[in-house]
């Protein structure tokens, strides 16, 4: 017969065993690979627009592309959906039509972030004019505007 606390001590490490196995990640587990969209994020080259659009100095900005800068459809707001790559940093600027603007600015996106959402609180209805601007890590800043608002 198997003594009771030589058992209880297999039954003890064997726990342990599992506990430190479940809380503490592998090598292979912390380190995060690559994504599909992870190859995607430096298929910008430097000589490529961040907004899709280059606008000559002496003209207004360009529409934008709504592949990336979109207006959220069906809401009473102004939500704008940005498609962007690590570094990136966005700004808004809403022109009202009373004349007021009003501005807001992401962070720069992170190692992972590929897009970000905008809620601006500014009915459409008061909405004259959007105006974005990004700078970024890797091609060229610049602006554009979303003219149709609705």
């Amino acid at each position: 017969m198997v003594n009771r606390r030589a058992a209880s001590l297999v039954i003890a490490a064997a726990i342990m065993v599992a506990m430190v196995s479940c809380t503490s990640p592998s090598a292979s587990e912390t380190s995060s690979p690559s994504s599909p969209t992870g190859s995607s994020a430096q298929s910008r080259s430097p000589q490529d627009p961040i907004l899709g659009v280059v606008t000559p100095p002496d003209e207004p900005p360009r529409e934008c592309l709504s592949s990336v800068v979109q207006r959220k459809k069906n809401v009473p707001t102004a939500e704008l959906a940005i498609e962007g790559q690590p570094g990136d940093v966005f700004a808004y600027e809403i022109s009202k039509k009373d004349g007021t603007a009003v501005a807001g600015k992401s962070e720069p996106f992170g190692d992972v972030q590929r897009s970000a959402i905008f809620t601006t609180g500014v009915r459409n209805d008061e909405i004259k004019l959007v105006t974005i601007s990004v700078t970024g890590r890797i091609g060229i800043p610049g602006k554009c505007v979303i003219t149709t608002i609705t």
